[in-house]
């Protein structure tokens, strides 16, 4: 593999990947991030296998050989935040599984685990549903703060999303705060899908949705309990949370004399 990178490209892609790091991985090569050079992209992907998580995202890249590698992935981020910003050029010595770092006055060595040991990525072509990104960041937002974040009672980390008709209804409770949100889509679903999101993985698709991202496109996997969602140049899946989340309609009130406006 070898490649050639810009320094702000690079450092924006591993600051949104890495997020999916888990502080203690069961695995070495789970501390890592997958580097794949293809076509003109340099692909970066991280999983969290604890939470049944991974994020890729794609930057445009010189790739004068393709290949793939896994670096330690906070090592990598700081060596690369620390780099001048220049073109980087990246070129693996495929015995030895090391990465030659080069950037201006800067030159390292960087040791990988092969890519081969990398636990597969989910990958999705196109979407059961699109959703506009500022709407469905601003769902996340007015919603997955009222989570919890305890694992006492874990369905209540999430947040239990329904589909219905054209309507998205985002609703998140800890047990004692509760904040439901409901939007209208372009489109109809025939009958109502229901699903509990992980409420980390919620605000990791919050994080990255950006100006550039006008439309989130959402898949829905019938073969597994999972979802995806597409923006620009970045995908991230979570597993769902299985279990039955509260039926919050009983204390929500139908009625009422008195409004408050803020």
């Amino acid at each position: 593999m070898k490649v050639s990178v810009s320094q702000e490209s690079l450092a924006r892609g591993l600051n949104i990947v890495n997020r999916a790091i888990e502080n203690r991985p069961t695995m070495p090569v789970l501390g890592n991030v997958l580097l794949e050079a293809e076509e003109a992209r340099l692909r970066l992907s991280t999983v969290n296998a604890t939470l049944g998580m991974d994020i890729t995202c794609w930057i445009n890249a010189k790739v004068h050989t393709s290949g793939a590698i896994t670096l330690p992935a906070r090592t990598f981020a700081d060596l690369v935040s620390n780099l001048s910003p220049e073109q980087v050029d990246l070129t693996l010595d495929g015995p030895t599984q090391t990465v030659n770092l080069r950037c201006g006055g800067t030159r390292a060595n960087i040791k990988g685990i092969d890519a081969d040991e990398f636990p597969p990525v989910q990958r999705g072509d196109g979407g059961d549903l699109v959703i506009d990104g500022r709407t469905l960041k601003e769902m996340i937002n007015q919603t997955v703060f009222a989570a919890a974040t305890d694992d006492n009672r874990p369905i209540l980390t999430g947040v239990h999303t329904r589909l219905e008709g054209n309507v998205i209804t985002m609703t998140a409770s800890d047990g004692y705060r509760l904040a439901v949100r409901t939007a209208r889509l372009e489109q109809e679903f025939g009958s109502p899908v229901e699903m509990v999101i992980p409420g980390r993985a919620l605000i990791e698709v919050a994080r990255v949705i950006g100006d550039e991202d006008s439309e989130v496109l959402i898949s829905l996997p019938s073969d597994r309990a999972q979802v995806m969602f597409h923006m620009k140049n970045v995908d991230l899946a979570s597993q769902l949370l299985d279990g039955k989340f509260p039926d919050v309609t009983a204390i929500i009130p139908k009625s009422y004399s008195t409004a408050t406006v803020v």
